[in-house]
């Protein structure tokens, strides 16, 4: 039998072990939530294929398609996390797919291929029309409603359907351009853009269509609207245009980039993003009066951008790339501690002045809807850091101004009833 002595010992020496596992547990707890959880802007995917994906469409944040070359359909789920081939019954090049429900879509290629799911993608079947060279975009504005756009020769080719594309019936082209998008917001107002800068616009469902100037002669080969108003139009050596009346005027946004731009996305009338060669990826947040590049991750050109809302998007393009964000492309926010302050604050940036970037923390006390945005020194809105419900902690966010000139600029917090601003200076 151990002695008394003996067995203090060992009493005392089982103590000092729960004391340092209790200890080491507490510098955990501590240090643990003070790591770096990114938050980050544009992610990659696992398509599957490697060929070039050219449109990508989505219902919720959850289900979507992108097709693309040799007829290739993939459908995800999960937001995809993982994305199934489906069987599209044709190795023709398809260039756009559109979706109304989770049900029923569309999907359109090269030879004259116009093909239809009514189960979310698991059959796929051609649907009768009249000859074409190839189709480069369908637009449904509700499950009967709808058009495609193509060529037809040397000419534009515009099929309309009111059936559910059980029939098509051609409409009548005032153009012997290339037509390569078509969007419209109601079953009444509609937009087709093409080559040369061509714009064209129909108020009645596409029995008329007139021509309007776009001040433009590239390549237009993207065109979205969010309204009967207010639309924006992408194409070749970086061109954005935007209207807020209809399409009379249209106004050229972005200045500098060469790359062409294929896809333009709107979540609302402030937040959009197109994409194009060499990866790029410009993103705004106040309707287009600045459009920051965003860092996507790749130099593969991308074909098609959709975003279902202000945070969470996808863009897919050349060898099967496909790339998704949860933070609108943003990937300046970082949570450093879960520790719960005691107040909303908003901290002065580190440097300041600063070349090109410079951070600073915000502090979280109650879970509240967060934003922090960046003015010019004319209050113009040039750039949202954070925009999402934030949890109680501490965020360092980061700003890049290279994009932009030198000079003061102003950021600004708001958390429910809570706001600060602070000024900081950029200096080239």
């Amino acid at each position: 039998m151990p002695s008394g002595a003996y067995r203090r010992h060992i009493i005392q020496k089982e103590g000092e072990m729960k004391t340092k596992v209790l200890f080491l547990a507490v510098i955990l707890a501590l240090v643990i939530p003070r790591i770096c959880v990114s938050q980050p802007g544009w992610f990659s995917q696992t398509s599957g294929t490697g060929t070039r994906l050219n449109s990508i469409y989505f219902v919720n944040d959850q289900t979507g398609w992108v097709v693309g070359g040799g007829g290739i359909i993939i459908k995800t789920t999960n937001g995809g996390n993982n994305w199934s081939p489906q069987s599209s019954s044709t190795t023709a090049t398809l260039y756009s797919v559109c979706f109304n429900t989770a049900d029923l879509g569309w999907a359109v290629g090269d030879s004259n291929k116009i093909i239809k799911t009514t189960n979310g993608g698991s059959n796929w079947s051609f649907q009768p029309h009249d000859t074409a060279n190839w189709f480069l975009d369908v637009f449904f504005v509700n499950p009967n409603t709808g058009w495609i756009i193509g060529t037809f020769g040397a000419n534009g080719r515009i099929l309309y359907t009111s059936n559910a594309g059980v029939n098509w019936s051609v409409q009548p082209c005032p153009t012997v351009f290339s037509l390569f998008t078509v969007h419209f917001p109601d079953a009444n107002n509609g937009w087709i853009a093409g080559y040369n800068g061509l714009l064209l616009r129909t108020t009645n469902g596409g029995m008329n269509w007139t021509t309007q100037p776009s001040g433009s002669t590239n390549t237009l080969r993207s065109i979205f609207f969010c309204n009967n108003s207010t639309g924006w139009v992408a194409g070749n050596t970086g061109t954005i245009l935007n209207t807020t009346n209809s399409g009379v005027n249209w106004y050229s946004q972005l200045s500098g980039e060469t790359n062409a731009l294929y896809s333009v996305s709107f979540a609302n009338t402030q937040n959009g993003w197109v994409v194009g060669d060499a990866g790029k990826i410009y993103a705004t947040t106040n309707a287009g009066l600045n459009w920051t590049l965003q860092i996507s991750n790749t130099t593969n050109n991308l074909c098609t951008v959709f975003f279902v809302n202000p945070l969470t998007g996808w863009c897919a393009g050349s060898v099967g790339t496909i790339r998704k964000t949860t933070t609108g492309g943003i990937i300046g926010i970082k949570k450093i501690s879960s520790e719960v302050p005691t107040i909303f604050q908003l901290s002065q940036n580190y440097p300041n002045p600063f070349n090109p970037s410079t951070r600073f923390n915000i502090q979280i006390s109650r879970s509240r809807a967060v934003t922090v945005i960046v003015y010019d020194i004319l209050g113009t809105e040039i750039s949202t850091l954070v925009n999402e419900e934030l949890k109680p902690g501490i965020y360092e966010i980061s700003w890049d101004g290279r994009n932009f000139s030198s000079g003061l600029y102003f950021y600004k917090m708001t958390a429910g009833n809570f706001t600060e601003i602070k000024k900081m200076m950029l200096i080239k």
